[in-house]
């Protein structure tokens, strides 16, 4: 893909591009009090190239399960591996964390996030009716397996 991107710890001061990108992607965004909640127990990833951050990712560990709670990347920098080097990036903190298996859920009306979830060896497992709020729509469960053998996409 030819573009690098940096994959780190999240700050304070990345608080307002987080948002900022939140709000551009999703129709019911988290508030700040949810990011910084996320960002006190190290679970918040971003992705920055030339000093600018174009995502990122909140995922958390509890015994040998993971869950990708979110993920966004800016319009502009789709498609350029940002998401992809995020997902890489919080599939192997899970796994360092003991985490064998890793769930997220997804808005059904979401194809473009549905394939690039089974593109990086995630598989539907589930529905969660009526999940979502503003709008009301379900969400689909999907899983992965990221034992040492299946950690890499």
């Amino acid at each position: 893909m030819g573009v690098h991107f940096l994959i780190r710890e999240s700050t304070t001061g990345d608080l307002a591009a987080i948002v900022a990108i939140e709000a551009a992607v999703f129709p019911d965004p988290w508030v700040i009090e949810s990011f910084r909640g996320f960002q006190r127990t190290g679970q918040t990833l971003v992705a920055v190239h030339e000093d600018e951050i174009v995502g990122f990712v909140i995922a958390r560990a509890m015994l040998d399960e993971g869950e990708i709670l979110n993920i966004a990347v800016t319009s502009r920098w789709r498609g350029q591996g940002a998401g992809a080097t995020l997902l890489d990036s919080a599939l192997h903190r899970l796994r360092g964390l003991g985490a064998n298996n890793v769930y997220l859920e997804v808005r059904a009306s979401s194809t473009v996030a549905q394939h690039f979830y089974e593109r990086h060896g995630f598989r539907r497992v589930g529905k969660r009716s009526q999940y979502y709020r503003n709008p009301v729509e379900d969400a689909l469960v999907f899983f992965r397996g990221i034992h040492a053998t299946s950690a890499s996409a």
